[in-house]
């Protein structure tokens, strides 16, 4: 039961359709009330509902008899009295009840017009305690504790009887409660303005350190300049929780009162890494900016481009992220902002990350993590470790990415970074792919997708996604799955302005395609996934969709551009994976075009890049290359046959299950060959 549905915000109503459709799994009924004035059931939230049948019943004012009963239920009135508050209340039962509360046959020549006269003229009966008390309980709002309501009243021993007894309020759990809200709102209006301040004044230093929301809205209601800063405080400590809604909310309050350009810049600046939360990337670049225009210190302004900084990463903008981080590292050295510089040489690692520059890139998240240190942040220790791991997987060195991914997680799950877990979840899922742990993989891509949904976290959950999506088609065959989660991680992508990973979807997809055998439509995809990216975009993922083209080509002279495009991205310094998956693509290529040579060439190649860290997956895909080759070039010995026969027990334990079908049908072949089954 849900009452009062016109006074709900929208994050109230998004909850309440997601309880509506629980209605048609669950034995659940949801019942709401709400005025016809700002009835929010009608229209968008009834779009939302999705169909999920309603049933509406219009409360009519009571009949002349419906009113009497409930009149008569009140013992020891004159009928004439009776007779009177019934035509006063024209049929509103709240009105009707508080006139016979409030009649008294000794009384009144005239009964009260509204609810409004009917509650002051109830105050003018209390002794003055009383209603000082009753009006400081309505400053508190509708609910209220008696702790409060004796700090706002400075009477240590007051009790709430006498309101009780005059059915103004009712005890309810462990506070107090307005009879209704139109009472409360009765007795908030008898007050004088000027005592209202005051008591708001008072109430916002009583909820400073207990309830930062709170506060600012009773300074906010008490005309106060430090209602602005107050919002700002009760921003960060919303978002602390996750409820980024909510804090935008509070952080725009702040603003429309914010009148120096010190709390402007504050709240723009928080602003932005609200909006970037939610997704709302370019709109984070834009307020972030706005707070650089209204800043007036070194500090101000390096927090600034560093958040814009944040949000050009997000939507590949990275020559301006670049540009943004080299202007605010001066100011944040000035101003002695060591948290803030752990932030920006992070920051600067992944923005070098996507351009191929692995010794850069290690050489900035090294300098977060001595940041984070000298700061005595655990949380930026953590998130440094993160960037290590992506540093070390930018160099190919896949066992000591996921060592330092793993650090990172586990440190991140002993202190309650939520946040931090769900951001680098799915690099400990990719890197344990290159350790032929693509079923782990996929499981943790899946916790990761529920922890970034949960956490509201768009660009977490469309990389989680991503891994779910590549390791069901690309590893394990699962096909269905593998283009559910890739269409999921196209409408993430699109949301968020990322046109790299956008292209990395569609080459999954492409492959995906591929694998069941419908080369025309991965042709389509990989032309839209190559249509217009940028030239970070092709370093991150370039190489790999020319892999994948190379196999959906229909000719050699298609086959060879794809395959010279892939490799001359290599050379220019495409992201580590590219260098894996196009490999992997290319010795397979080979293979099918019975080029036995050049599938041994390509062999060697993935087994120079991963000389300095050799990792299961690139062992097995050169050990599987090269003994396909030794089979398609005529060999059919004992020693291939039980090479075949291992990398297939490998292929099975791992479930590496794409790489099934060529090994079982040379095993075939070499048992029905005399020679082979007599050994």
């Amino acid at each position: 039961l849900v009452e009062d549905v016109h006074w709900a915000d929208g994050l109230t109503l998004d909850r309440l359709a997601a309880v509506a459709a629980l209605t048609q799994t669950q034995p659940l009924l949801l019942v709401a009330s709400t005025r016809f004035e700002n009835d929010p059931t009608a229209g968008p939230w009834r779009s939302a509902l999705h169909g999920v049948p309603t049933t509406g019943i219009n409360l009519v004012p009571f009949s002349a008899e419906e009113a009497e009963r409930l009149a008569k239920s009140f013992a020891g009135m004159a009928d004439t009295l009776v007779r009177e508050c019934v035509q006063r209340a024209a049929g509103n039962p709240l009105f009707l009840e508080q006139l016979l509360l409030n009649a008294d046959e000794a009384g009144q020549a005239s009964l009260p017009g509204s609810i409004q006269s009917l509650v002051h003229a109830r105050l003018d009966r209390l002794d003055p305690a009383d209603k000082q008390a009753v009006q400081a309980a309505a400053v508190l709002g509708q609910r209220f504790s008696l702790e409060a309501l004796r700090h706002l009243i400075d009477d240590p021993a007051y009790d709430c009887a006498t309101l009780v007894a005059h059915f103004l309020v009712r005890p309810e759990e462990d506070g107090f409660l307005f009879s209704h809200a139109l009472i409360h709102d009765g007795v908030y209006e008898s007050l004088l303005r000027a005592r209202r301040r005051q008591l708001h004044a008072r109430a916002a230093q009583r909820f400073e350190s207990t309830d930062p929301v709170l506060a600012a809205e009773h300074w906010d209601r008490a005309e106060d300049p430090r209602a602005a800063p107050a919002y700002l405080e009760a921003a960060g400590s919303e978002a602390a929780r996750f409820r980024y809604e909510h804090a935008l909310a509070l952080a725009d309050r702040g603003l429309e009162l914010a009148v120096e350009d010190g709390p402007r810049s504050a709240l723009l600046t928080a602003r932005g890494g609200l909006l970037l939360e939610l997704g709302r990337t370019a709109e984070s670049i834009d307020a972030y900016r706005a707070a650089l225009e209204a800043a007036e210190e070194d500090a101000e302004r390096a927090r600034a481009l560093i958040g814009m900084a944040s949000g050009m990463r997000v939507n590949d903008r990275i020559d301006e992220g670049l540009t943004a981080l080299a202007e605010a590292q001066p100011l944040a050295e000035r101003a002695g902002l060591t948290l803030e510089l752990a932030r920006l040489h992070h920051l600067r690692g992944n923005l070098y990350f996507p351009l191929g520059r692995s010794d850069d890139c290690l050489r900035e998240h090294q300098a977060s993590l001595e940041y984070a240190r000298m700061a005595g942040s655990i949380e930026a220790e953590a998130t440094a470790l993160g960037g290590l791991g992506d540093a070390y997987y930018l160099q190919g060195r896949m066992r000591s990415a996921h060592e330092q991914f793993s650090r990172c997680v586990a440190l991140s799950r002993e202190h309650g970074f939520a946040r931090l877990e769900a951001s680098v979840l799915h690099m400990v899922g990719w890197s344990a792919d290159y350790l032929l742990r693509a079923r782990e993989a996929l499981e943790i891509g899946l916790e990761g997708v529920a922890l970034a949904a949960r956490l509201s976290d768009p660009r977490a959950e469309m990389v989680s996604h991503a891994l779910v999506g590549a390791m069901a088609g690309r590893m394990l065959g699962e096909f269905d799955r593998a283009c559910t989660h890739l269409a999921t991680v196209r409408e993430l992508a699109a949301k968020l302005g990322s046109r790299r990973f956008d292209a990395q979807a569609l080459g999954d997809e492409a492959l995906t395609a591929l694998c069941q055998g419908d080369r025309a439509r991965a042709r389509r995809l990989l032309g839209d996934a190559l249509a217009g990216i940028g030239d970070a975009a092709r370093l991150h993922i370039g190489g790999s969709l020319y892999g994948v083209l190379a196999l959906a080509a229909d000719d050699a002279a298609e086959r060879n551009a794809a395959l010279s495009e892939g490799e001359a991205l290599l050379k220019a310094g495409a992201v580590s994976h590219n260098h894996f998956h196009f490999a992997m693509h290319a010795i397979q290529v080979m293979l099918e075009q019975r080029d036995w040579d050049g599938a041994e060439r390509y062999c060697m190649q993935l087994e120079q890049y991963c000389a300095r860290e050799p990792l299961p997956w690139s062992d097995f895909l050169v050990a599987r290359g090269r003994a396909l080759a030794r089979f398609g070039r005529g060999e059919r010995s004992p020693e291939l046959r039980t090479a075949l026969a291992k990398l297939r027990e490998t292929a099975v334990r791992s479930e590496f299950n794409v790489a099934l079908p060529a090994l079982d049908t040379a095993l075939a072949a070499l048992g029905s060959d005399p020679a082979v089954a007599r050994a």
